[in-house]
C-alpha cells in the first residue's frame, strides 16, 4: 500500500532520510521509532506530499506520488499530527465537522450516533464537543484527532506520536481502536513502547535508514 524506494531528504546540510526504502503491505500496522530529530515526522510528511524528497520514489496504493496524482492520493490518506492546530474560538464539534465541509467528503458525513460511539470508545465525553479545542488537554486533543481520522475512514492512516500526551489509562483505548481497524494501512512514528508492541512490524530509524526491529 505504501512504498518508498531510495528516498533521501536533507535540511541545512543534515541528511534526515538516506536512500531509505520501506514497504507497508495493505492492512498492516507498522511503527517506526527513533531519536528526536531523526526524521520520523519528515518521513510521514514525505508520504503525504508535504516534503519533496531530494531523490527516490514514493507510491501509495500503487500510484506514484507525483504532482499530477497528489490530490487524488491525498484523498486516500488521513494524516494525524502530534497535536492538532486550534483556530481561535474553534470548538471540538467544529473540529470534527471541518473535513466534511469539503466537497470530497460531504457525502460521508458521520451520524451523531457514530460520533458519540467513537468518543466513548476513546474515553471522551460527548459534552466535550461544546468546548473550545484550545482549552482541551493535550491528551484530549490527541484522542479527538484520532476520532476525526476514524470518521474519515480512509484506507491509509499516518500517525505522528499518537500517544505522546495520553495517560496510561486511555492509551489502551487508543491502541485497541488502531489495532482493530480492518483494511486500513497504518504507519505510526512513536517513542512509546506500547505503540511499538501493538504494531505488526517495527523499525528503527537510525542515521537516515531503517533497521529491522520486529517483523
Amino acid at each position: 500500500m505504501i512504498q518508498l524506494q531510495n528516498v533521501s531528504v536533507a535540511y541545512g546540510g543534515k541528511v534526515l532520510l538516506d536512500e531509505l526504502s520501506l514497504e507497508v503491505a495493505p492492512g498492516r500496522f507498522v511503527a517506526i521509532k527513533g531519536d528526536s530529530g531523526s526524521g520520523k515526522s519528515t518521513l510521514l510528511r514525505v508520504i503525504v506530499g508535504q516534503v519533496r524528497p531530494r531523490t527516490g520514489d514514493i507510491f501509495v496504493g500503487g500510484r506514484p506520488l507525483v504532482a499530477e496524482q497528489l490530490a487524488e492520493i491525498r484523498r486516500t490518506i488521513v494524516y494525524v499530527p502530534q497535536q492538532p492546530a486550534a483556530l481561535p474560538g474553534e470548538t471540538a464539534q467544529h473540529y470534527l465537522d471541518a473535513p466534511f465541509f469539503f466537497k470530497v467528503n460531504r457525502g460521508a458525513s458521520p451520524t451523531a450516533t457514530r460520533v458519540t460511539d467513537l468518543l466513548l470508545r476513546l474515553g471522551l465525553r460527548s459534552k466535550l464537543l461544546e468546548q473550545e479545542l484550545a482549552l482541551l488537554s493535550g491528551g484530549e486533543r490527541q484522542r479527538l484527532a484520532l476520532v476525526r481520522a476514524l470518521l474519515l475512514e480512509r484506507p491509509v492512516m499516518l500517525l505522528d506520536e499518537p500517544t505522546s500526551a495520553i495517560d496510561a489509562g486511555n492509551r489502551g483505548r487508543v491502541l485497541e481502536a488502531i489495532s482493530s481497524l480492518t483494511g486500513t494501512t497504518v504507519l505510526a512514528v512513536s517513542h512509546d513502547p506500547a505503540v511499538l508492541d501493538a504494531a505488526d512490524e517495527c523499525y528503527d530509524l537510525v542515521e537516515g535508514r531503517l533497521l529491522a526491529g520486529r517483523q
